[in-house]
């Protein structure tokens, strides 16, 4: 085989592949909630609910080949992205002789940085494509806040007062007797991402994902994180 012919073959090949590369950045707005089942104490009602966050990343599509009717790539990534809960916790608190009803809401946000490593399927040509896309993530916990209204009625009159600690990893300080910040158990969060999405003319991909977290935040119940993403990317094509 000639230099020639085998110089052509290799600038076929490299262009083969430049074509087949894409930098995804997106952005995305977050539904977080965990699986957590709210305590039952005497006397005190808990309850949870979903809060709100965003994602802001970058992805690098790296497409594989056909597999039947569908392009198959690996699309690995890096975004950061809040997750967290909502909690309501309502009861009664003595101070002196005085009986108040208290009612705490609390928005948890907890900031990770996540990298998922996905397989993406993607059918259909022209100006509209669609995408299917799955596969594990693993999120490094870099803390967060809560946030909240302590709400006091002793029945004549409510006050109110905001309320606030960061949230943190690892074990509380021992010897520390006012201890403000809140302390979670996990820092690294490994779980699963599934989702669906739609190409527009090569230009714009709009995505809904899921988040599966299989990691406690504590090891003392379950706490793992849930996320549902809207989400709206730029692909870029590498040349």
């Amino acid at each position: 085989m000639s230099k020639k012919l085998l110089t052509l073959i290799f600038v076929i090949g490299t262009l083969t592949v430049t074509q087949a590369q894409t930098i995804i950045p997106r952005a995305a707005f977050v539904l977080t909630s965990t699986n957590a089942s709210p305590e039952e104490e005497f006397g005190i009602e808990n309850e949870l609910s979903t809060g709100t966050g965003f994602a802001i990343g970058v992805g690098y599509n790296y497409t594989i080949g056909n597999i039947g009717k569908s392009v198959f790539s690996v699309q690995p990534e890096l975004y950061f992205i809040q997750k967290g809960f909502n909690a309501t916790t309502k009861g009664e608190m003595y101070e002196g002789e005085a009986i108040f009803d208290y009612t705490a809401d609390q928005k948890y946000k907890i900031n990770y940085f996540e990298v998922p490593l996905l397989a993406r399927f993607e059918f259909g040509s022209g100006n509209t494509k669609f995408s299917f896309l799955a596969g594990p993530s693993l999120g490094y916990g870099l803390g967060g806040k809560m946030k909240g209204t302590l709400t006091l009625d002793d029945g004549y009159d409510t006050y109110k007062q905001d309320i606030e600690s960061d949230i943190k990893f690892g074990d509380a300080p021992v010897n520390d007797e006012e201890i403000e910040d809140l302390y979670f158990d996990n820092r690294l969060d490994f779980g699963a991402v599934v989702g669906a999405g739609v190409t527009f003319s090569n230009k714009v991909i709009v995505e809904a994902r899921y988040g599966l977290g299989f990691t406690n935040l504590s090891d003392d119940n379950d706490s793992a994180n849930r996320t549902i993403q809207f989400s709206v990317g730029i692909p870029i094509t590498l040349k």
